[in-house]
């Protein structure tokens, strides 16, 4: 089972059946995606699609279960190549800071413009909160810094290069 038949199954459901449909969008032949559905049906040992002559008119109940999975997984793949673009990138993206109100009026303009000349293409977003909930530093734990500015995104945790340029910028 391969997952580009997986991509198969999912693009003929969404091109209301229509294997030509889904094979132009998929950029690839109408012979060659039948095959491949044929394959991963004999490997599955049912039938995924209702067909009449040579016209697939539905899904079969087992091919409506698998299409519940297949799109689950050819989601799954594309978040995980999405993460990966995210991951190794080293100058775009999200950067969410927790902070109190004196941080964000006072000591953080200062650090920001630096930052952002930086990198331009990182958003900033801030979040003022009371100093308890923004003192909970979840990637930032030293006290040392000011305010333990900390980040909560999940790309930009994966982000070595600017999250330590902001540490720099806030140590500095």
């Amino acid at each position: 089972m391969r997952l580009e038949q997986l991509r198969y199954v999912v693009e003929i459901a969404k091109h209301g059946n229509h294997l030509s449909a889904a094979a132009a969008a998929m950029y690839t032949s109408q012979p060659g995606v039948s095959r491949q559905i044929r394959l991963l049906e004999h490997e599955l040992g049912f039938e995924i699609f209702i067909r009449t002559r040579n016209r697939i008119i539905g899904l079969t109940e087992a091919g409506e279960r698998v299409l519940e999975i297949a799109n689950r997984v050819v989601a799954d793949a594309n978040s995980l190549n999405s993460f990966k673009d995210d991951f190794l990138s080293t100058d775009h993206g999200v950067l969410r800071i927790a902070t109190t109100y004196a941080q964000a009026n006072y000591i953080l303009p200062g650090v920001i413009g630096p930052f952002m000349r930086s990198f331009p293409d990182v958003q900033i977003v801030l979040k003022q909160s009371d100093p308890k909930v923004a003192s909970n530093p979840l990637i930032f734990p030293t006290k040392k810094m000011l305010g333990n500015v900390h980040q909560i995104d999940a790309k930009a945790v994966n982000n070595q290069d600017y999250k330590k340029a902001f540490q720099a910028l806030l140590q500095a």
